[in-house]
């Protein structure tokens, strides 16, 4: 049940979240959707919207936490490094 795709910059690759484990989940795979390999597993809240850097080497996503009104959600931005799948939060 993939959700929001975005292709990297070479085109061969796909960045998605999904829900398939209980939560959301930021996945990376072949173009041809083999090779899936979960990338960001948030403790708490949803991983949502990835974007590939232009070098293709890291994804920034959305890390919305809080209640079901937006009002009372909070959002922060984080970027995972694809390779080493280490994480980084780069807004307050």
């Amino acid at each position: 049940n993939g959700m929001h795709p975005t292709w990297s910059p070479d085109g061969l690759q796909l960045a998605f979240m999904t829900w398939r484990n209980g939560r959301t989940e930021i996945f990376v795979s072949n173009a041809n959707g083999s090779g899936q390999e979960l990338l960001v597993q948030m403790p708490t809240g949803d991983a949502v919207d990835p974007r590939w850097s232009p070098k293709g080497d890291q994804i920034a996503f959305v890390h919305v936490t809080g209640g079901g009104e937006a009002s009372s959600q909070q959002r922060k931005i984080f970027v995972v490094d694809v390779k080493s799948k280490r994480l980084s939060r780069v807004s307050r």
